[in-house]
């Protein structure tokens, strides 16, 4: 039996594209007597990886399949409980990746899984060029000079700071020692 549209589609929908620009894990909950399937648009000599493991319900088993555009089985397990499975594509086309829980009268599984799918192929005119890299290196030399000189000057206000705190202190010190002894002079004109 396969999912309803509405609720499931849109959700699908969102992890996929969620997904789709890097490496991403995905928990599902396969009901009873139902099988989810995931799609992934691939070109000849993609690789596809799929990982999978169930994390709750029954025995803990789901059924796993890969199929081609074609629907034939690239891969296909009954009752595991994880697995791991790399192919590369052979054809151009929407590449189908299902979990199952068909064998299951009452009992709901939560399957996490992540699916990697393609290997972001470069072309040509993206890649840099000694001509870009340049003036990148220079800016980078640039502001290491500027950093090193940031931190002279931060030396060279740590050691000014340094000795206007000596100087304050000296200051106060003499200020304190002032104030004592015009006191005991008052104190003394006063009795005498």
């Amino acid at each position: 039996m396969m999912f309803s549209w509405p609720k499931k589609w849109l959700v699908l929908t969102l992890a996929s594209v969620v997904c789709e620009i890097s490496f991403c894990r995905t928990f599902v909950k396969v009901d009873a007597n139902e099988e989810l399937c995931f799609f992934e648009d691939l070109k000849k000599m993609d690789p596809l990886v799929v990982t999978f493991q169930v994390m709750e319900g029954g025995y803990l088993d789901i059924d796993a399949r890969i199929l081609s555009p074609s629907n034939e089985a690239l891969y296909s397990q009954e009752r595991v409980k994880e697995g791991t499975k790399r192919i590369t594509a052979q054809v151009d086309g929407r590449y189908t990746i299902c979990f199952g829980n068909t064998m299951s009268t009452m009992t709901a599984k939560l399957v996490s899984f992540g699916i990697h799918a393609g290997h972001g192929e470069l072309v040509s005119h993206e890649v840099a060029k000694q001509e870009h890299i340049y003036p990148i290196q220079t800016k980078v030399l640039e502001l290491a000079d500027k950093v090193t000189q940031l931190k002279d000057l931060e030396q060279n206000l740590k050691a000014r700071s340094a000795r206007h705190k000596q100087t304050a202190d000296s200051t106060n010190k003499r200020s304190l020692y002032t104030s004592m002894l015009e006191s005991v002079v008052l104190v003394s004109v006063n009795l005498w």
